[in-house]
């Protein structure tokens, strides 16, 4: 015989029983519901080609917010009582007098294209004021955390009217580095300078080898890292660098053409001067730089710079002879870089003389 207590102790646990089914019931509908939108976004996005931005990693809004002026372009006569100190400081060092400004022109690569001598070059003209060290401020994030102000401590001291160029041949194929650039400045004046991509390759696993060499530390042949099972190894850092193509495209999607200047690395081993003054017009610069400013040093095999006072040539580490290689090698690396390098030429305009 039922109590009344038992009657509400069954309807009770009914009632929970209905509660609990309708709750998994609703957790089920939402999941089923995110994951119809998830598909839906997924299948528009290829069928009608809709981009779905993705959170940018790249850039940090405490870096770039805090500076609260556009660097590139800053009003001299804009209320500044707003700004944070660090803006307040990079604001004022855009004005008159000597002071660390920040770079309007940076090369960004190839390594071991001829960035360093493309550098010191630019060192001729009283324009130009260069940092003397790679900084590493946009493709290293420990240096990128530490904000503009540190990057800007690190350039030389120059006046309002002259330009300071930056060089740091790991920024050409760093993800992040364009963006990054893009937020300091929209208006930076890009340089890469760019060889021969087989000659290139080479020229970078001498390099390496010669420090692991000094660390005592063993390294193969070209050919035995470049070739694996007949095939070309792309894991061979050496030989990825050299597909220009596929890290520039990144490059001329964010910034407009006209602000990239590609230098032909040949051309400033047989023509230095003539490659110059090309660079002096994509920089806005007057014409300082000449025939003159060049000698042949046949010991070395290249041309040296002198300012009319001194002159210089660049480290003994440059210009270092290359090992033979195996003329098959050669001949099948070139046959691989041949279809990049016609994508590159048709991307930047301009034709190169490659084998």
């Amino acid at each position: 015989m039922y109590t009344m207590k038992e009657d509400y102790l069954v309807e009770n646990q009914g009632s929970q029983t209905k509660k609990k089914s309708l709750r998994s019931n609703y957790k089920k509908i939402i999941v089923v519901l995110v994951i119809a939108v998830f598909l839906g976004l997924a299948i528009a996005s290829k069928v009608y080609h809709i981009h779905i931005p993705k959170k940018n990693v790249c850039i940090d809004k405490n870096i770039v917010e805090i500076t609260n002026i556009p660097i590139g372009d800053i009003d001299q006569n804009a209320k500044r009582e707003n700004l944070s100190p660090m803006a307040l400081s990079i604001a004022n060092s855009q004005g008159p007098g000597l002071h660390r400004r920040l770079p309007k022109a940076l090369i960004i690569g190839v390594q071991k294209s001829g960035t360093g001598a493309l550098l010191k070059m630019m060192n001729l003209h009283p324009e130009v004021k260069i940092a003397t060290r790679e900084v590493h401020f946009f493709d290293l994030d420990d240096n990128y955390s530490k904000g503009y102000e540190w990057y800007r401590h690190q350039m030389p001291l120059s006046f309002e009217s002259q330009l300071t160029i930056e060089k740091t041949p790991g920024y050409c194929d760093s993800r992040c580095t364009p963006e990054r650039i893009f937020a300091l400045n929209p208006k930076m004046k890009i340089l890469i300078i760019v060889r021969d991509p087989t000659e290139r390759a080479i020229s970078q696993y001498v390099h390496t080898s010669i420090n692991m060499v000094k660390r005592n530390e063993l390294f193969d042949t070209f050919e035995n890292l470049a070739i694996t099972d007949g095939q070309i190894n792309l894991k061979f850092k050496s030989l990825k660098r050299s597909i220009y193509v596929n890290y520039m495209r990144t490059w001329f999607d964010i910034f407009p053409r006209d602000q990239i200047h590609v230098v032909d690395g040949g051309k400033i081993v047989t023509d230095p001067a003539g490659e110059l003054q090309r660079v002096e017009k994509f920089l806005g610069l007057r014409n300082a730089i000449s025939k003159n400013n060049f000698y042949y040093n046949k010991t070395r095999g290249f041309y040296c710079m002198t300012d009319g006072v001194t002159r210089t040539c660049l480290q003994m580490s440059k210009g270092r002879k290359h090992p033979e290689v195996d003329a098959s090698v050669l001949e099948q690396l070139r046959n691989f870089y041949r279809p990049y390098n016609k994508e590159f030429e048709e991307l930047v305009g301009q034709k190169f003389d490659w084998p």
